[in-house]
């Protein structure tokens, strides 16, 4: 209204109205003089066609309810009355602008501003909604800021306005409430609000402040409104990753579409965006559908704010989606649903092998193809597993935070690749790199010992951490933008988990075994055991501790070469993991004669390893499966576990078969040990080496008097040395700065052969034992691994290039040998982490060996799994849902 004169003329003696100060939906809002109080007031009046189907007696009867409020975030009505054929109500005129102006201005506000803004807001709501008052039309154009506090105007106007309109509201072809900030039952026009329709149009907001946009756009009001009910709005951790993970959860549970699923009071909504532990699992989400993507907004984004339709055709239309909605939102925290996906081939090299996209709609997995790894993606519209090109020799696959990319490692480099096609983008140069996750802040992450991180579209790297308290592997930073979690790794191969400080640098340990940790949206860290279990413990994310103790959630899983853990999850719950033969490798023993022929044993196949026949007469196999070492009868077929925790690898008997050596890491001093067992499990095991450090003793002489064992010393290679059990002391028997691995003692005790790469390949030498200097001879030429006496001593058998080949020597009298020959080839598996893979029979005419199976079907356990809603099994085994 330009023309104030016959206002003025209406409200003489009263009110003066200097100007215009804006114009909305219902009503025009002017600046005016309180004449009798000589003070400045804003005053709204409602439209002329609003006014005439309402009444002013039947108003003004009803806004006398919301005259009370008192409030320091609520603005008092100071006046409400019927001048001709005005209807007015005023307010005291604040000096500054509204939230709608700021966010013209700015777009998006700081993080902890809008936080605090919405603090505020939902304390006046929940003050007026104990004083019966529900406001119906919050919005960025109700709020102002007052030296940066907000005021919340309007209170009780909409009530006012419908309650004295009742059904001839629908005359006016106006709607009440801004659409974009509508809740679902107002886009109805259900009359019988609750407080959960102002929760929802607070969050409405608070989204705006966070993302730039409101959850819904659209090019029309219609557009809006049905959007509102029948779209999932996008998380906000999608659109601002700095935003806290409880804040994005109370934001999904604030805008559910049912109002009893949202939250009971304003004041709850703001408790929750202040806990930061708070958590909600919404099944509107985990059902894995695509975001959809928003249409274009009108120019100014929000341009409207009347919506002028034919109100009944509208509301028909959209009770039907509403009653559709209702039919296919599940409820919240629906029960997980479990399946094997596919059985994959198994997948080589030490890395993670498997991710999942943010919004859980792909799935990326290595596999072998024409003998290198590449990386196969395998969309939730596609049931095929397809190749990704340019990730040839890939491990480490890891989601860009729009799902649109995939970052991985090939050969200790960072790559990135598009899966709309194109080639894959180097991002470091030379190697190192032995994992990389592609943070929310656009980083990529990764870690040697040290941990680095580069921006995603390339450029200098910067190195967050030196290592100097702990050589760290798998970093994941958190998503407050704050800190790193990360695992160690190195000389003594215990893992514990690790927080980085990134503003102070400080790295310290939060749980002291485990690897590869990440956070999770419900508030807590998983992480991976030696033993493949996947364990939770709550997280703090403001103070950064772990709360209470850790819990497993998935009992067995594959954990695989430097401690990555096949297990990923996306931001909605969606979880992919494998049991086992995913990253290890499928094997089977087989026992081969000398002439090549193999029969297989009757123990399954699975992650299998180092293999060790019982001495004297063989019927026993000692072996490693996943973390632990069994025995194998081979007249039986039963196995019996040996070792229970930890990581245990590399068994071999005692001379007499009453014992068995093993590695295991050791907790309390942080180094990898040499135990000994009785072999029938009685007992309980005893440390034989202990030292900081990694040590794996290897073998054991006739009388039970030495141990020779390998010593990891980083630099300076591999080195063997001994322990004396009787004096319990240690010396050196070979160190150099090349690598001494395999040792094995002849059977009289008087040779050790063992292999070296002092010639830049693997060769197989012998010395004499257990001094060194008295000679030194090589065996193989062109290579050789994996030595083994023959029972008798008389013959040395050791693998080269597929071949097992054997030379025969002379120990009576000093030793030679003579030319080697080939026994037989076979494609038989390399033993794990530097020791060897197979074992001779005590009668010498056999071996036992590990080969791995192809095209073999899985059992039981050994397939990927998919997890729909799995963060409800995760909140159920935490004990944490109600």
């Amino acid at each position: 209204m330009s023309d104030f004169s016959e206002l003025n003329r209406a409200l003489e003696g009263k009110y003066r109205i200097e100007r215009e100060l804006g114009e909305g939906g219902m009503a025009s809002v002017y600046l005016a003089e309180d004449i009798k109080h000589a003070r400045k007031v804003a005053m709204k009046v409602l439209k002329p066609e609003l006014a005439a189907v309402i009444g002013g007696e039947r108003f003004l009867a009803e806004i006398r309810t919301t005259a009370n409020l008192q409030h320091p975030h609520i603005l008092p009505l100071f006046d409400s009355g019927e001048a001709g054929s005005f209807l007015y109500y005023v307010m005291p005129y604040v000096e500054g602008e509204t939230l709608r102006d700021r966010l013209d201005r700015d777009r998006q506000l700081p993080v902890e501003e809008a936080l605090s803004i919405a603090r505020d807001v939902a304390d006046a709501l929940d003050y007026a909604h104990r004083n019966d008052v529900i406001h119906r039309d919050i919005k960025p154009e109700n709020i102002l800021l007052h030296e940066g506090n907000p005021v919340v105007a309007d209170f009780g106007i909409a009530l006012a306005i419908s309650a004295a309109g009742g059904g001839r509201m629908t005359e006016t072809g106006l709607s009440l409430g801004t659409p974009h900030y509508m809740s679902p039952e107002q886009a109805t026009a259900e009359r019988d609000l609750s407080v959960r329709s102002d929760v929802y149009s607070l969050a409405c907001v608070l989204y705006e402040m966070l993302a730039g946009d409101p959850p819904h756009t659209g090019p029309s009001a219609q557009a809006v409104l049905m959007r509102i009910l029948t779209e999932e709005p996008r998380p906000i951790l999608d659109l601002r990753r700095s935003v806290p993970p409880n804040v994005s959860a109370a934001l999904q549970r604030a805008l559910e579409k049912l109002p009893a699923d949202r939250f009971e009071s304003a004041e709850a909504f703001r408790a929750a965006i202040d806990d930061r532990s708070y958590t909600w699992v919404s099944t509107a989400v985990t059902r894995a559908a695509p975001h959809p993507t928003p249409a274009p907004a009108e120019p100014s984004g929000r341009g409207f704010h009347a919506v002028r339709v034919a109100p009944w055709g509208l509301v028909a239309i959209l009770v039907g989606l509403l009653f559709w909605t209702n039919r296919t939102v599940p409820t919240p925290l629906a029960p997980p649903v479990r399946a094997a996906l596919y059985s994959a081939t198994p997948g080589g090299g030490l890395g993670r092998l498997v991710d999942i996209s943010p919004d859980g709609t792909k799935i990326a997995v290595v596999q072998v193809d024409v003998g290198q790894t590449q990386i196969y993606l395998r969309r939730a519209d596609d049931p095929e597993l397809r190749p990704i090109p340019g990730t040839e020799g890939g491990i480490n696959p890891s989601f860009s935070p729009d799902g649109d990319w995939i970052a991985f490692t090939r050969a200790g480099t960072i790559f990135k690749v598009s899966l709309a096609g194109g080639p894959a983008l180097q991002l470091t140069a030379g190697s190192g790199s032995n994992d990389v996750h592609w943070g929310w802040d656009d980083y990529m992450y990764t870690a040697s010992g040290l941990i680095y991180r580069v921006p995603s579209t390339g450029g200098d790297v910067e190195t967050l951490y030196e290592g100097a308290e702990a050589p760290a592997a798998r970093p994941f930073p958190l998503p407050d933008g704050k800190a790193v979690v990360f695992s160690t790794v190195g000389g003594a191969l215990v893992s514990s988990i690790w927080i980085l400080e990134l503003e102070t640098g400080e790295a310290r340990r939060i749980i002291e075994a485990g690897n590869d940790p990440r956070y999770l949206p419900t508030g807590h860290l998983v992480y991976g055991t030696s033993d493949g279990a996947l364990l939770a413990q709550a997280f703090d994310l403001e103070s950064h501790q772990v709360v209470g103790g850790p819990v497993p959630v998935i009992p067995a899983l594959d954990v695989y070469g430097s401690g990555a853990v096949q297990f990923a999850v996306s931001q909605n719950g969606t979880a992919v993991y494998s049991t086992g033969a995913l990253g290890g490798g499928t094997v089977e023993l087989l026992r081969v004669s000398l002439d090549g022929e193999e029969t297989p044993y009757l123990l399954p196949p699975g992650g299998l390893g180092t293999p060790r026949y019982s001495p004297g007469d063989g019927e026993r196999i000692a072996y490693q499966e996943g973390s632990n070492i069994w025995v194998y009868d081979v007249a039986t077929g039963a196995k019996t576990q040996l070792t229970f925790n930890g990581t245990n690898v590399y068994p071999f008997w005692s001379r007499d078969g009453s014992e068995l050596h093993y590695s295991a890491d050791n907790a309390e001093s942080e180094s990898f040990d040499g135990f000994r067992k009785p072999a029938d499990g009685s007992g309980e095991a005893e440390i034989v080496i202990g030292r900081p450090g990694a040590d794996f003793p290897q073998d054991v002489s006739q009388d039970g008097q030495i141990v020779v064992f390998r010593a990891n010393t980083g630099d300076q290679g591999r080195n063997l040395l001994l322990w004396h059990t009787g004096s319990d002391s240690i010396s050196p028997y070979l160190t150099a700065d090349w690598n001494e691995l395999m040792p094995t003692i002849s059977p009289d005790g008087r040779w050790l052969a063992y292999v070296s790469d002092e010639t830049q390949q693997n060769e197989v030498y012998v010395r004499t034992f257990p001094d060194p200097a008295g000679g030194r001879w090589r065996v193989s030429s062109g290579g050789g691994d994996q030595p083994l006496w023959s029972p008798d001593g008389g013959s040395l058998y050791y693998t080269s290039s597929g071949e097992v080949r054997v030379a025969d020597v002379q120990t009576e009298g000093g030793f030679s040998v003579g030319p080697s020959r080939a026994l037989f080839t076979g494609d038989y598996v390399r033993g794990q982490m530097l020791e060897r893979g197979w074992d001779i029979h005590p009668d010498g005419n056999s071996f036992v060996v590990m080969k791995s199976v192809e095209g073999l079907e899985r059992p039981e356990g050994q397939a990927v799994y998919i997890v729909t809603n799995w963060f409800t099994e995760l909140l159920d085994r935490m004990g944490e849902r109600n």
